[in-house]
Formats: structure tokens, C-alpha cells, sequence
């Protein structure tokens, strides 16, 4: 398999799975912060599983990754909180907004 193809499946798969998760969320008894910590930790160990196998992980990449982890973390487990308080065309409606107040004020 070529570089681009592996990569346009990879981006396929991600979408997929990225897109899916607040429907599953919306209809689930878990709490949306419970949802997105334990999507967190799976997607985690499987990022360093890659990482490791491919001997890449340098301690400087892990130091200036970690806050804005921890921010991508809380916005989704908002996320999927919301989409249990809402419809989620709205949380996503919401979600794909946000820029435009930053745009028109700054």
C-alpha cells in the first residue's frame, strides 16, 4: 500500500471514529466525562504503542504536548456532556461556531 493510500485510510478511519462517538455518547448512560477519560486512555495507549514501536517519543514532545492534551481532553468531555443535554446537532452546531466570535472580535 502506497504512503498516500495508508494515509487517506488512516484520515478515513479517524473521521469516522471521531464523528460516531458523540451519537454513542448522546444515547449512553455514561457521563460525558467519563466517556471522553476513558476515550482519552485508549487512544492514548494506542498513540504510544505506535510511538514506541517506531522508537520515536522523544521526552521534550511529551513535556510540550501534555497541557494542550489535557485542554483537548476537557473540551471533549464538555463536549460530550452537552450532547447528553442536548441534541447533538446542536453541541455540534455550537462546537463548529466557536471561531467566529474570536474572528469578528479579534
Amino acid at each position: 500500500m502506497s504512503q498516500f493510500n495508508r494515509g487517506l485510510t488512516a484520515t478515513t478511519v479517524g473521521m469516522i471514529l471521531f464523528s460516531t462517538g458523540p451519537v454513542l455518547v448522546a444515547g449512553s448512560e455514561v457521563g460525558g466525562l467519563a466517556a471522553a477519560f476513558w476515550r482519552a486512555c485508549i487512544g492514548a495507549a494506542a498513540a504510544l504503542a505506535i510511538a514506541t514501536a517506531r522508537g520515536n517519543l522523544p521526552r521534550r514532545t511529551m513535556r510540550l504536548t501534555a497541557v494542550p492534551g489535557i485542554a483537548f481532553g476537557l473540551g471533549i468531555g464538555l463536549f460530550f456532556t452537552a450532547a447528553q443535554l442536548t441534541s447533538v446537532a446542536n453541541t455540534a452546531l455550537i462546537t463548529v461556531l466557536q471561531p467566529l466570535p474570536i474572528m469578528v472580535g479579534g
